[in-house]
C-alpha cells in the first residue's frame, strides 16, 4: 500500500511539469511517456485515473501552457504515441463503469487526452486511434439514452466530442466510422431529437458534435451511400418539418449528402 501511495503522489508529481512548456522536450525523451503507458495498465484503479489525469493535463493546449504550445508539445504527443500511451488510454475505457462518478471522470480524462492528442499531431494521432477498439466504443456512446436514463451522460458529450474531432482530422478514421455502421450510429443518436429540442447547453454541444461527425462522414462516397441506406435524408426532412433545433444540422447534412 505504501508503495502504491509512493507512485500515485509520484505520477501526480508530473503535472508541475504542465505549467512548464519549456521542460516537454525533455520530458518526451525521458522514459516518463512510457512509464504514464505501463501506469494505465495498473491494477490499482486510483494509479490508473491519476496516469489519465496528468496525462490530460500534459495534452491540453486550453490551459495556460500545455502540448498545443510550440515544438515541444508536439514532441510530447508523438512520444507518447510511440510509446504506446495512446493505445493504452484506449484499453482502458471498456473497463470504466461509467455509473461511478470517480470512473466516470476518469473516461472523460481519457477522452480529453485522445482528442487533445488529435488536435496537437492530427496526422500522427489520428492514424494510431483510426484501427481498434476506440471508434465502435465512440459510436456506441452516440445512441440514444435508454428509457429512463438521464439524457445525457458527461461521457457520452466527451465521446461525441471526440468521435468529431477524429473524424474531421483523418479520412482514414472517417472511413472506419462509416465501415463500423458509424453512419446508423450517428442517425440512431441524431433520431432522438426527432421529437424534442436538446434540454441544456451540453445537450445542444453533443447534437453540433454528432452532426460534425456525420458531415466528415459523408464527405466519402461510402459514407453517402449509407445516409441514403440508412433513411438519412428523410430524418433530416423530419427535422425540418417540425422546425427542431436541429434543423440547422439537419440542412447541413443534406448539403453534404
Amino acid at each position: 500500500m505504501a508503495s502504491e501511495l509512493a507512485l500515485d503522489g509520484a505520477v501526480r508529481s508530473l503535472q508541475a511539469v504542465a505549467a512548464a512548456p519549456e521542460l516537454y522536450a525533455a520530458l518526451a525523451s525521458s522514459p516518463a511517456p512510457a512509464l504514464l503507458a505501463a501506469l494505465l495498465a495498473h491494477d490499482n484503479a486510483d494509479i490508473a485515473a491519476a496516469a489519465l489525469e496528468v496525462l490530460r493535463e500534459l495534452t491540453d493546449g486550453d490551459e495556460d501552457a500545455g502540448a498545443g504550445d510550440g515544438d515541444g508539445g508536439a514532441a510530447l504527443v508523438a512520444s507518447l504515441t510511440a510509446a504506446g500511451a495512446l493505445d493504452a488510454v484506449v484499453a482502458r475505457l471498456p473497463g470504466l463503469d461509467e455509473s461511478v462518478p470517480e470512473e466516470a471522470a476518469a473516461a472523460a480524462d481519457a477522452l480529453a487526452v485522445l482528442q487533445n492528442a488529435v488536435e496537437v499531431d492530427p496526422a500522427a494521432a489520428a492514424s494510431s486511434l483510426s484501427t481498434g477498439p476506440l471508434l465502435p466504443w465512440l459510436l456506441s456512446r452516440c445512441a440514444p439514452p435508454k428509457k429512463g436514463a438521464p439524457p445525457l451522460t458527461s461521457v457520452a458529450g466527451a465521446a461525441s466530442e471526440t468521435l468529431a474531432a477524429l473524424a474531421q482530422a483523418s479520412p482514414a478514421a472517417a472511413a472506419a466510422a462509416v465501415a463500423a455502421d458509424g453512419v446508423d450510429a450517428l442517425l440512431r443518436g441524431i433520431g432522438a431529437y426527432r421529437s424534442r429540442d436538446a434540454a441544456d447547453g451540453d445537450e445542444k454541444e453533443h447534437v453540433a458534435n454528432l452532426f460534425d461527425a456525420l458531415a466528415a462522414l459523408l464527405l466519402l462516397p461510402a459514407g453517402r451511400a449509407s445516409f441514403v441506406d440508412a433513411e438519412g435524408v428523410e430524418l433530416m426532412l423530419l427535422l425540418l418539418k417540425r422546425r427542431r433545433a436541429a434543423a440547422a444540422g439537419a440542412l447541413r447534412a443534406l448539403d453534404y449528402g
